[in-house]
């Protein structure tokens, strides 16, 4: 069955475009699922919050070791080439899943190598 999606014509057709999708993601529909975002250099890229690695942000994938980042707005540049990412946090990582998002955060974002 189609449903009809309400547009808000008053605005830009920009936003009536972000609200149709914000709206069919509601149902189930995700149309930037297939979107890969271009890291490019990585100023403009938030770290934490976008999706630049997988299909997740890493605030949801490593959500304790988030927890212990000292500048949770930081951007992709600012992270990616560091010697070690533990001196972003607040404190070392402690054992268990601490340390198992802490090596997985560490590997997923040496893997990445340069940005493009």
């Amino acid at each position: 069955m189609i449903r009809t999606i309400k547009l808000n014509l008053a605005g830009s057709p920009w936003c009536s475009v972000l609200s149709a999708v914000k709206q069919l993601y509601g149902r189930s529909v995700d149309l930037l699922g297939g979107c890969i975002r271009k890291v490019g250099d990585g100023c403009n890229t938030s770290f934490w919050h976008d999706i630049w690695l997988d299909d997740r942000s890493l605030k949801l994938r490593f959500s304790r070791v988030y927890a212990l980042e000292l500048a949770k707005d930081c951007n992709v540049a600012d992270r990616v080439g560091l010697l070690d990412l533990i001196y972003c946090f607040r404190r070392r990582p402690r054992s268990g899943v601490e340390m198992q998002q802490y090596l997985g955060l560490k590997e997923a974002v040496a893997l990445c190598g340069s940005f493009g």
